[in-house]
């Protein structure tokens, strides 16, 4: 990641490295097929690791989801977190526009359960989600009607 920044109002662009597009593409890809692919019945196999990281993650106390969060919930919200992220992916070119708190919102969702997934690209990811927490954190001191 090269860097986060405001764009005005409540967009924000990222600019990525050479290759990290693709990664990300296939990262989010990736998980979003485990999620869409693995149903929670009574007869399933447990969830794949990279889903139960999810799980564990999300049912931390630091994290602000309910108690009692049943399965299918957290993961249908990591699918529309992830598709939401894979939209403003470009497919050429390393620049992407955020153009709403939601999509901020949405990449930070999704860059928390990309790392708790792929624990070899939990450095990466988190620092990706730090450096864009810092850009949103600075836009939100500014503006104290916003929520989210």
């Amino acid at each position: 990641m090269i860097c986060w920044d405001r764009l005005g109002g409540d967009t924000v662009i990222g600019v990525l490295e050479a290759g990290e597009a693709p990664r990300l593409l296939e990262l989010l890809d990736w998980v979003r097929t485990l999620l869409a692919t693995w149903t929670p019945d009574a007869d399933a196999a447990p969830p794949p690791p990279a889903l139960l990281s999810i799980l564990a993650l999300r049912r931390e106390r630091g994290h602000g989801e309910p108690e009692c969060w049943p399965d299918v919930e957290v993961f249908d919200t990591a699918h529309a977190m992830m598709t939401l992220v894979l939209d403003t992916i470009p497919s050429e070119g390393a620049v992407l526009v955020l153009p709403s708190f939601n999509h901020v919102f949405a990449w930070l969702w999704a860059l928390t359960d990309l790392a708790a997934a792929r624990p070899r690209d939990a450095r990466w990811l988190e620092e990706m989600g730090t450096a864009l927490r810092t850009v949103a954190n600075a836009e939100r001191a500014q503006r104290v009607d916003h929520f989210w």
